[in-house]
């Protein structure tokens, strides 16, 4: 019975990231552009997206320190 339960929310935890994933994605590009036509900027995000673990809280962090730090302080 356990085991059945296990299964079950190893599946709700990577459909939810690939939910993330798709999210992060259409934030990165929201014209739905080739990736060619993405800036350099653009690109970066994009790639991100690719390699985030929806559940890298370690990372996430980070990236809201940088982000503050550039634009916010």
């Amino acid at each position: 019975m356990k085991s059945i339960e296990i299964e079950q929310i190893k599946k709700i935890v990577k459909r939810k990231s690939e939910e993330a994933k798709e999210e992060c994605f259409k934030l990165a590009n929201p014209l739905g552009l080739e990736y060619s036509q993405l800036s350099d900027s653009e690109k970066a995000i994009y790639d991100l997206c690719f390699y985030l673990d929806n559940y890298d809280s370690s990372t996430l962090e980070t990236l809201l320190k940088i982000i503050n730090k550039m634009f916010y302080e």
